[in-house]
């Protein structure tokens, strides 16, 4: 009877010290803040195509056709950049601006933009777009890294996944080109939620 009891109170302290150690190893699990998986989402992915060709800094009206409640999510576009100079395009909403994409190839390793799976949208939410104004504000070309000329394709650098504040329904996408260089906008790839 004796042997008994010895053999389950080692047999309790051993479950007593793995449940300790189970314990132990979960409790930064408690701290963690959730994950945002930002390398591989499927989403349903609406694509428009824009065939824009752009000479000049301007504005690019973005206005959204679709239901109510909806926000934008995500944003890229794809296109050529002609010319040996600077291209950036922004998104903004008037109050924050956001870099979309921009022909600068950076000396350090940079990565932009993310894999969408893509799948059929049920709904065919298309964005109104419209040229808007010349923009005469002039932007300061980055003294780091060369500019690339070429075809650039679904391209987001901070608009791969929008804050969930982003809200509204009219955005304008800023074109900025330094002189003798154009961007040809092919389409916009958008996401709603």
């Amino acid at each position: 009877m004796k042997l008994k009891k010895k053999e389950l109170l080692q047999n309790f302290k051993k479950f007593e010290l793995i449940l300790i150690i189970v314990a132990l190893l979960a409790l930064p699990l408690l701290f963690l803040k959730p994950v945002s998986l930002t390398s591989f989402q499927s989403l349903d992915v609406s694509t428009q195509k824009l065939d824009l060709l752009i000479e000049n800094s301007t504005e690019i009206l973005l206005k959204l056709n679709s239901g109510e409640g909806e926000r934008l999510t995500s944003l890229a576009i794809s296109g050529e950049v002609i010319g040996d100079g600077y291209a950036a395009v922004y998104l903004t909403d008037g109050k924050t601006k956001l870099l979309v994409w921009h022909n600068l190839i950076n000396l350090q390793n940079e990565i932009t933009g993310y894999s969408i799976a893509k799948s059929q949208s049920q709904f065919n939410k298309t964005i109104e777009i419209s040229l808007g104004e010349q923009i005469k504000e002039q932007i300061s070309v980055p003294s780091e890294g060369a500019c690339y000329s070429g075809q650039f394709s679904d391209a987001c650098v901070q608009t791969c996944t929008l804050d969930p504040k982003w809200d509204g329904k009219e955005w304008k996408l800023l074109v900025y080109l330094t002189s003798g260089t154009k961007l040809k906008l092919d389409r916009i790839i958008f996401v709603f939620e």
